[in-house]
């Protein structure tokens, strides 16, 4: 395995939600890099889409407050560590440019993961399948990580 890769925050929902379609994919992947001595890293706003992820499926009846709270904890105990690049911010705009993104959220992981030389693993498909398409095959779908 690499020295680190960057996780989008609903890989680290996936990892904390049993419920959730590709929990068992984030769960390996979270074995493995801590058996491997791999860094799980995002920018610094990964916690903030992750508890509104989960915020808005308890809101909206998904799941229940118990099961989000018990997911929350799990959140706050992921070995997830924000790293901050200069240049993230400015990149992520010609990326987000390149994908037809308004927001820069997906963008800036991508970007995160270019600056650092390694993979970003998603749960967001259609991010996924954008990039690939655009020839940045560093991104990867949770969905595919072997079990």
């Amino acid at each position: 395995m690499p020295s680190e890769i960057v996780v989008d925050a609903n890989v680290v929902v996936n990892f904390a939600l049993k419920s959730n379609p590709f929990h068992e994919q984030a769960r390996k992947l979270f074995a493995d890099c801590t058996r491997d001595g791999t860094r799980l890293i995002a920018p610094p706003w990964w916690e903030l889409e992750a508890d509104n992820a989960l915020r808005f499926l308890a809101r909206g009846k998904h799941i229940t407050p118990a099961v989000a709270q018990e997911a929350q904890q799990s959140l706050d105990m992921a070995a997830v560590q924000v790293v901050w690049e200069p240049r993230l911010r400015v990149l992520a705009r010609q990326i987000a440019d390149r994908l037809q993104q308004i927001r820069l959220d997906d963008a800036t992981y991508v970007t995160l993961a270019q600056l650092r030389g390694c993979d970003l693993w998603t749960a967001d498909l259609r991010l996924c399948n954008n990039a690939q398409s655009l020839g940045l095959s560093l991104v990867r779908s949770i969905a595919t990580y072997s079990l």
